[in-house]
C-alpha cells in the first residue's frame, strides 16, 4: 500500500498550484517594463520533511555502515516498544510534510532603485502541518505579502490588511546591476569549461561517462562552521554531474569516505518561464524540479533523511 508522502503528495502540489489568485500571470521576458534593468522572477512550491530510513527507497545511501547502525537503533526501538502499553504511534510528527508556495519577485530600476514582492500562496488550512494544529493562526494575524519598495517595508496578512510597516533605506543598485552584467558578459566561463573538460585544473578531476554527461570530483576541506553538525562536517568528497557543455548540472553528492551524505537531483523541462535572458536572448535554464535528501542522526544515533523538493513554475533572470 502507497503512503500519502508516496501518492498523494504529488496530487496535492498540482491541485494546490492549479488554485492561483485570479490576479496573477506568470510573468515573462516581453513583460518587463521599459524603465527596468533587471528582474528576478521565482514562484515555486517546496515541500520538506523528516523520513525514516528505508532500505529500498534510500537505497543509494545505504552501506555496511549504515545497515549496522539501523539494525541496533530498530533493536533499540523494539526494546521501548515492548515495555509500553499504550498502542504503537504509525507515523512521527516529524514525518509529516511541511508545504508552501512562495511568489517573488525582485526588479531592479536603470535609476538604482529596486522593489521586492514576497507573498505565501497557500492557504494554512490546505497544509497537512496545519490540518492537526489545535488552534491554528486566523488569516488576520497570518502574513502573507511582504513588499520592499522606496525606502518602506510593509507587510500584508491574507486579507491585504497592513500588518506592520517600517523604515528600510533604499540602497542603489546601480553598481551591483552594472558588476553582475560586465561579469555575464565576460568569457572566462568558456575558459572553466574547457579547463573541466581537459581535466586540466589542480583542483578537482573530471571525467566523461558518456556522450551525454561529464562527473567532477573535488575534495573538500573541513568546515569550522559545521562543527555543531558532525555527520556535515566529516563531509571530505564532493562530486557533481553535468550535461556535457556544462551548463546544466544533473546531480549534486556530498561524502563522507565512502558514505554519501547529501545528495541533489536536478529536472529540467523545455519552458520559457525557467530561461534567464540577456537582451531577449536565451544564456541559460533553471530546473523545473529539485529533489534533495540529507542524512542525518538522531542524539540516540538513529539515522534519517531529511528531503526537499521544489517544484518551479517560474525561475528566470532577465536583463534588458
Amino acid at each position: 500500500m502507497k503512503t500519502f508522502t508516496e501518492c498523494s503528495l504529488f496530487t496535492f502540489i498540482l491541485l494546490c498550484s492549479a488554485c492561483q489568485p485570479e490576479d496573477w500571470v506568470d510573468v515573462g521576458v516581453q513583460s518587463i517594463s521599459s524603465d527596468t534593468i533587471m528582474s528576478y522572477i521565482v514562484r515555486q512550491v517546496t515541500i520538506d520533511q523528516y523520513e525514516s530510513l528505508d532500505p529500498d527507497k534510500h537505497a543509494e545511501f545505504m552501506t555496511d555502515a549504515l545497515c549496522c547502525l539501523m539494525h541496533e537503533s530498530s533493536r533499540q526501538n523494539l526494546c521501548c516498544i515492548s515495555q509500553q502499553d499504550d498502542s504503537l504511534v504509525k507515523c512521527e510528527y516529524d514525518e509529516i510534510p511541511v508545504v508552501s508556495e512562495i511568489r517573488m519577485k525582485w526588479v531592479a530600476y536603470k535609476d538604482g532603485n529596486s522593489e521586492l514582492v514576497v507573498e505565501n500562496l497557500i492557504p494554512e488550512g490546505n497544509n497537512p502541518l496545519m490540518l492537526l494544529v489545535e488552534n491554528p493562526r486566523s488569516e488576520e494575524v497570518a502574513t502573507a505579502r511582504l513588499v520592499i519598495s522606496s525606502g518602506k517595508m510593509k507587510v500584508f496578512n491574507k486579507k491585504n490588511k497592513l500588518l506592520v510597516e517600517d523604515d528600510c533605506p533604499a540602497i542603489s543598485m546601480t553598481s551591483f546591476v552594472d558588476a553582475f552584467v560586465a561579469y555575464t558578459q565576460e568569457e572566462a566561463d568558456i575558459r572553466q569549461k574547457r579547463l573541466v573538460k581537459t581535466g586540466g585544473h589542480n583542483d578537482f578531476n573530471s571525467t566523461t561517462q558518456n556522450d551525454t554527461t561529464i562527473k567532477i570530483e573535488k575534495a573538500v576541506k573541513s568546515n569550522s562552521f559545521l562543527s555543531h553538525f558532525p555527520v556535515l562536517a566529516s563531509i571530505n568528497k564532493a562530486v557533481a554531474v553535468m550535461n556535457d557543455d556544462l551548463t546544466k548540472i544533473l546531480r549534486f553528492e556530498l561524502y563522507a569516505n565512502r558514505q554519501l551524505i547529501h545528495r541533489k537531483v536536478f529536472f529540467y523541462q523545455d519552458d520559457n518561464l525557467l530561461f534567464n535572458f540577456n537582451k531577449f536572448r536565451k544564456v541559460s535554464e533553471n530546473p523545473r524540479l529539485i529533489d534533495a535528501a540529507t542524512l542525518f542522526f538522531t542524539s540516540e544515533g538513529k539515522p534519517y533523511i531529511y528531503r526537499i523538493r521544489t517544484l518551479y513554475h517560474s525561475n528566470q533572470l532577465i536583463f534588458k
